[in-house]
């Protein structure tokens, strides 16, 4: 980590950060597949089949590429921004500013771990909170089931950007990235004494 920090550069002004330099891994559309076809191995050896199965995972594989292909992500230098939408729902764009954001975080359930991917987290100011990155406390049930969806801000806090399937490599310079701008960002915004 030491390494990493010292030789990350903040892009210059005006450079834009996107999923074309860090793109997000395929191997997260997969994820409910896997989870289903592993579901059904059991099921199997329990003699509890359910044949609808065979339906359900190419469906879930075809709308995670169509929410894969409806996604986008940049590092701007006013913030983080997200355009996203899912089969039905509209397209929406959100940004965090740099100054708003409180913590960033890279995520990783049990899947993230066994296919090396990350989710890097953005959270929004909460008033009275510290500036930084988040202290990553894991437990047994966010290392099985990750508390996020691919690709989109949890549903119950706007405040949050959540970008799904990237490496864990990739989440982890994405994050720096962050915390250096949040940092130049603090910098150069406060007022002399």
């Amino acid at each position: 980590m030491e390494n990493t920090q010292s030789m990350l550069k903040v892009p210059e002004s005006g450079h834009v950060i996107n999923e074309k330099m860090y793109p997000i891994s395929y191997l997260w559309v997969f994820k409910w597949a896997i989870i289903l076809i592993a579901a059904s191995i059991v099921l199997i050896f329990f003699r509890l089949y359910i044949s609808y199965i065979v339906i359900i995972i190419p469906a879930s594989i075809i709308l995670k590429l169509i929410e894969r292909a409806r996604f986008h992500y940049a590092l701007k230098d006013e913030g983080v921004w997200v355009k996203k939408g899912g089969v039905i729902d509209s397209m929406k764009e959100e940004t965090l500013l740099y100054s708003e954001i409180q913590y960033t975080y890279v995520d990783k359930d049990l899947y993230d771990r066994i296919f090396g991917l990350g989710n890097l987290v953005v959270e929004k100011i909460i008033p009275g909170g510290a500036v930084g990155q988040k202290a990553n406390s894991q437990n047994f049930l966010t290392l099985l089931t990750s508390k996020y969806t691919p690709a989109s801000s949890t549903p119950a806090n706007k405040n949050t950007i959540t970008i799904s399937g990237l490496t864990a490599k990739h989440a982890e310079i994405l994050r720096d990235i962050i915390v250096k701008k949040m940092e130049l960002h603090k910098n150069t915004n406060q007022a002399p004494i």
